[in-house]
C-alpha cells in the first residue's frame, strides 16, 4: 500500500512486485487506510475492471488511456508493471516517485507526487525514460490520472469567448467522454480554461458537497478528459494535448510533465478556492520581491495616439492621484511608413518612434521616476506585422508552413519561436531595452493572436512536436528576462484570459482577466476566474463610462467597487474627470492601499453568485479571523426588490466587529428632495460575529449599479 496523504486528503495505491499499480482510493482521510486494500468487494470475472493508476494503451484498458507509446518494432502497445517508489518528506510535505517499467520494452515511468499539508494542495506529474538505444515515440503523456469510484457526478468548468471569458458551466457527467481543451498554440485559455470542478454523489454548493479540484499547470495547447465508465467510475485526467505535441524519445534520454494540480474538499467548492488560492500566493506563483501598485495604463485613454506629450500629461495624472505606475501601451514604436499608428503595422519593430519621442522613452521614465512613479511598458514579442522592417528582411521567421501562404489575424503574424535564432532575437530586443532603460519596472507582455497554421521553415524541431517546442522557448524567453532583471513585474495580457493558467504565473506576476473592462460584465469573469485563481493574479481597471466594449454607463464608485476586488488599476484620461471624479479617484486609490493586503492574501468566501441574483457578493476573511473586506454589487434594481441579509461566513463567532464604510458617496436625496438613508445600518457599529454569521447583513440600495465595500475589525 501507497497511503498519499496531503492534508485533509488521500490517494491510497495498492503496489506489489510485478503487479499492475492500482489505485483504491481517493478522497478523504481514513484512519484505517489498510482497510480499503483488505475489504475490496469481489470482481466478477466477466467484468473487464481495470482500477490501474496510470493507464497505458495496451496495458489492459479500453477507456481513454493516460499514455500511449509506439515503438521501433512498429508496436504501439505498452504494460507497465509496479517496480518501487521513494518517499523524501519536506516540512511542508512530501515527494512521491513511483517507479512503472514495462514488461518487454525500455520504457520507465516515474508517477511523481508532491504534496503540500497545510494547503491541502498535491501536484502530480511524470517522467517517462528511455533506457534503451532504440526511439520511443510518445503519442500522449498525462500528467495525472484519477479514478473516482461512485454513480453520480457533476462536472464545473470555465469557457467563454474574448471579452467574455470564463464563464461557469455545470453538468452532469454522463457515460461516455468529455473532452476540454486548448489547441489554439498561444493564448490557449482565452475559450476555456485547463481548470475543473468535480463534486461526487450531488451538485456541489459553495459550503457543501465532496469536491475534488483539478488545474494544469501548463501555459501551452493542454486537454482535459472526464470519462464516466460502464461501471459509474469516473476516469479524470489531464496533461500536454497531444494534437501536435507527439514527441520523440531518443535512447537514454528522458521527457517531463507540466504538472497537474489537485485538491479536494468535503464542504463545497469554497474550500477548493480558499486551498489553492492560500498554495498559490505561498507556493506557485512568480515570486514577488514586491506587489504590482495600482497603475494608470495609457490605452482606453489614447489606443494609439500617444506621444510624448500626452505621455508627460498621463504621468503626472497618474502621481497627482496616487497611482503607483505609469504603464506606456501600444503605438509608441516603428518609422514611417512602418509606425505603429494603428494595428495594422510595426510589430516586431521595435524601435521607439522618432516622431512621437524625439527624445525616446528614458526621459519619460525618469519623470516617472521623479515622480515617485515605476515606468512600464507593453509589448507584443511573439508577433510580427506583414507591414514591418522584420518580416521584410526575415519573412522565414514565422510561424507557418512554408509551402503554404501565410493567414493574418489581426492584420499580424507569429514569429516562430521554436527557432533558436528567433528565440534569441526575441530575448536580446527586449534585454536590450531593460538594460538601457532601467526605470523599466514591468512589462505588459501581449499575445493577440492563436497559431492557425503550425509549421516552421526551421530544421530545428519536429513538427510534429511544434507546440511543445514553441512553449518551451517562450517560458524559457520569461525565465531568462526575470533571472537576468530580478525586480521586473510582469503581467501575461493574451488579450485578456489568454494566459490564465499556473503554467504562466509561475513567471508571470498577474494576468489581464479579460479586455472587457465593464464592471458588470467583470463580475461574472472574476467570479469564475476566482474558482481557481487568486484575487492577487487578476489585473481590474476603472475605465471610462461609457464603458468602450459594452456601452453601458456606470458610476464610478461601482467601476471602482468591482476593481477593488482584484488587482486595482486605471484606464481612462484623468484630465477627461470631473473635480469630484478626480477626488473621489484619490481617496479610493488610498484606501485601496490600506486594505489591499485583505484582497491579495484574505481567504475567499463567495456569498452570493452574479448568476443566481442581481445582488453579487463576496468577502476576504484575514487567516486569524481579525479582519475582513465585505463587498457587494447591485446591477439591477426594481422598486420593491429586498434581497436576504449576506451570511458572513469565515468570520468567528466568539468576536465583535466594527464596520467602516470604504469609498463612501456623500448623503444622497431622491428626486423629490427626500434625503436617503445610508445603505446599511450597521456603518459605525459594532456587531457581533455571531449576528453576521448567522443573521448577516442588509443592504438597501435605492438606485442601479450601487455598491458596497465594507471594512470589519474584530473589537
Amino acid at each position: 500500500m501507497i497511503n498519499i496523504s496531503c492534508g485533509k486528503w488521500q490517494i491510497i495505491l495498492k503496489a506489489q512486485k510485478e503487479s499492475k499499480l492500482e489505485i483504491v482510493h481517493a478522497g478523504p482521510l481514513l484512519s484505517h487506510p489498510e482497510e480499503v486494500i483488505n475489504h475490496r468487494p469481489p470482481v466478477f470475472p466477466w467484468l473487464n475492471k481495470t482500477d490501474w493508476a496510470y493507464p497505458v494503451r495496451g496495458g489492459g484498458t479500453f477507456h481513454e488511456p493516460a499514455a500511449s507509446f509506439s515503438f521501433s518494432d512498429g508496436q504501439i502497445g505498452a504494460d507497465l508493471f509496479f517496480h518501487s517508489h521513494t518517499k523524501k518528506s519536506f516540512d511542508d510535505g512530501a515527494l512521491w516517485e513511483i517507479c512503472l517499467k514495462d514488461s518487454h520494452y525500455p520504457l520507465e515511468i516515474i508517477l511523481r507526487f508532491r504534496t503540500w499539508d497545510n494547503y491541502s494542495v498535491m501536484e502530480e506529474s511524470v517522467l517517462i525514460r528511455n533506457r534503451g538505444g532504440e526511439e520511443i515515440h510518445i503519442n500522449q503523456a498525462a500528467s495525472g490520472f484519477l479514478r473516482l469510484k461512485g454513480n453520480d457526478f457533476w462536472l464545473t468548468h470555465l469557457a467563454g469567448s474574448w471579452a467574455n471569458e470564463n464563464r461557469l458551466i455545470e453538468e452532469k457527467v454522463e457515460r461516455g467522454l468529455k473532452i476540454l481543451d486548448s489547441r489554439e498554440g498561444a493564448r490557449t485559455t482565452r475559450h476555456q480554461n485547463p481548470s475543473l470542478l468535480l463534486s461526487r454523489g450531488r451538485a456541489s454548493t459553495e459550503t457543501s458537497g465532496e469536491v475534488f479540484g483539478l488545474s494544469l499547470a501548463w501555459d501551452g495547447n493542454w486537454r482535459l478528459a472526464c470519462e464516466k465508465d460502464d461501471q459509474g467510475d469516473v476516469l479524470i485526467q489531464g496533461g500536454i494535448n497531444p494534437a501536435g505535441s507527439q514527441s520523440v524519445l531518443p535512447g537514454g534520454t528522458e521527457w517531463k510533465s507540466p504538472p497537474l494540480i489537485m485538491t479536494w474538499s468535503g464542504e463545497g467548492r469554497g474550500p477548493i478556492s480558499r486551498q489553492l488560492h492560500r498554495w498559490a500566493n505561498d507556493v506557485k506563483m512568480a515570486k514577488r520581491h514586491e506587489e504590482v501598485p495600482v497603475l494608470l495604463n495609457s490605452w482606453e485613454g489614447a489606443y494609439f495616439n500617444v506621444n510624448s506629450d500626452t505621455i508627460k500629461k498621463f504621468i503626472h495624472d497618474a502621481a497627482d492621484i496616487g497611482a503607483g505606475m505609469f504603464v506606456l501601451d501600444d503605438g509608441w514604436f516603428g518609422q514611417g511608413d512602418d509606425a505603429r499608428n494603428s494595428d495594422k503595422a510595426g510589430l516586431g519593430d521595435w524601435e521607439i518612434n522618432k516622431e512621437k519621442f524625439p527624445q525616446g522613452l528614458a526621459p519619460l521614465a525618469k519623470k516617472a521616476r521623479d515622480k515617485g512613479l515605476k515606468f512600464g511598458l507593453w509589448l507584443e514579442p511573439e508577433m510580427v506585422s506583414p507591414q514591418s522592417k522584420l518580416y521584410r528582411e526575415h519573412p522565414e521567421w514565422i510561424v507557418n508552413n512554408p509551402h503554404h501562404q501565410p493567414l493574418t489575424e489581426r492584420f499580424q503574424l507569429m514569429l516562430d519561436l521554436s527557432n533558436r535564432e528567433v528565440e534569441a532575437y526575441v530575448f536580446q530586443t527586449i534585454d536590450q531595452y531593460l538594460c538601457d532603460i532601467p526605470e523599466i519596472g514591468y512589462i505588459k507582455w501581449d499575445c493577440n493572436r492563436q497559431i492557425t497554421s503550425p509549421g516552421s521553415a526551421s530544421s530545428n524541431p519536429s513538427t510534429n512536436d511544434f507546440f511543445r517546442h514553441y512553449e518551451e522557448a517562450f517560458l524559457r524567453i520569461i525565465k531568462g528576462l526575470r533571472e537576468k532583471h530580478p525586480s521586473l513585474l510582469f503581467q501575461a495580457c493574451a488579450s485578456g484570459g489568454g494566459r490564465m493558467n499556473y503554467g504562466a504565473l509561475e513567471q508571470f506576476h498577474e494576468f489581464w482577466t479579460s479586455d472587457n473592462t465593464d464592471p458588470v460584465q467583470r463580475l461574472f469573469i472574476q467570479w469564475g476566474s476566482g474558482l481557481f485563481y487568486p484575487a492577487r493574479a487578476m489585473a481590474s481597471h476603472v475605465t471610462s463610462s461609457p464603458n468602450h466594449q459594452t456601452g453601458r454607463t456606470t458610476p464610478l464608485k461601482f467601476r471602482f467597487d468591482v476593481a477593488m476586488s482584484g488587482r486595482l488599476g486605471l484606464e481612462l484620461q484623468p484630465s477627461h474627470m470631473s473635480d469630484e471624479e478626480r477626488t473621489f479617484s484619490r481617496r479610493a486609490i488610498k484606501e485601496y492601499n490600506r486594505i489591499r493586503p485583505l484582497v491579495f492574501d484574505g481567504d475567499l468566501y463567495r456569498l452570493r453568485a452574479p448568476y443566481e441574483s442581481p445582488l453579487t457578493s463576496i468577502l476576504f476573511v484575514r487567516p486569524d479571523k481579525k479582519e475582513a473586506l465585505l463587498f457587494a454589487w447591485l446591477t439591477q434594481r426594481f422598486v420593491g426588490d429586498n434581497y436576504s441579509p449576506l451570511k458572513l461566513q469565515g468570520l468567528d463567532e466568539n468576536l465583535s466587529y466594527s464596520l467602516e464604510e470604504i469609498n463612501p458617496l456623500p448623503p444622497m436625496v431622491d428626486p423629490s428632495g427626500i434625503p436617503l438613508p445610508r445603505t446599511s445600518t450597521l456603518y459605525d457599529q459594532t456587531v457581533s460575529g455571531s449576528y453576521l454569521v448567522n443573521h448577516g447583513v442588509e443592504f438597501q440600495f435605492f438606485t442601479e449599479y450601487s455598491s458596497a465595500v465594507v471594512l470589519l475589525k474584530a473589537k
